[in-house]
C-alpha cells in the first residue's frame, strides 16, 4: 500500500490572504498587505527568519485589461525590515499576462540575500500602458502537499 501526496499545495485560510476579491480593480501602483516573516532577535538566533524554507504567493487573476496591447502587469515581492516598509527592497518580479492563477515561489534564501534583517514581505503590483486595469486577490502561503 502507498500513501498519495496531497494535491492541495497552498492552504486558502483568511490568515493568508493579503488582498481581498472585494478590493476591485487595480489602475496604478499598489500594494498589497504585508505580512511578518518571524524575524528572531534573540542573542543567539539573532537576524534568523521563522518563516518555512519557501513559501508561495498565489494570485488569482479574474480580470485583466489587455485592449489597446499595450498594458503591461509587473508584480514584484518585496521585503522590508519594519511593518512600513520604509526601506522596501525588490526579491523578484514576474509578468501577469492572462487571467487565472500565478504562483510566484519565494525561498527564505532569496528573503535574506535581498536584504539582511529582513522582517516583512508583500506584494507590489505596477499596470502600466493605456488603460491598464488588473482585478485580483492574492494570498501568501506555506508550501504542501507535492
Amino acid at each position: 500500500m502507498s500513501i498519495k501526496a496531497s494535491a492541495v499545495r497552498f492552504p486558502i485560510d483568511a490568515e493568508n490572504i493579503i488582498r481581498a476579491e472585494t478590493e476591485g480593480a487595480l489602475t496604478a501602483a499598489g500594494n498589497t498587505a504585508g505580512r511578518d516573516l518571524g524575524l528572531l532577535s534573540a542573542y543567539w538566533n539573532e537576524g534568523d527568519l521563522a518563516m518555512p524554507e519557501q513559501v508561495a504567493f498565489v494570485l488569482f487573476v479574474t480580470d485583466l485589461d489587455t485592449d489597446d496591447g499595450d498594458e503591461e502587469y509587473t508584480v514584484e515581492v518585496q521585503v522590508a525590515s519594519d511593518d512600513a516598509f520604509s526601506d522596501a527592497v525588490s526579491v523578484l518580479s514576474a509578468e501577469i499576462t492572462s487571467t487565472g492563477n500565478k504562483t510566484i515561489l519565494v525561498s527564505r534564501d532569496q528573503v535574506l540575500d535581498a536584504l539582511d534583517g529582513a522582517g516583512h514581505i508583500r506584494l507590489r503590483v505596477t499596470p502600466a500602458g493605456t488603460t491598464p486595469s488588473i482585478t485580483f486577490w492574492a494570498i501568501l502561503s506555506p508550501i504542501v502537499g507535492r
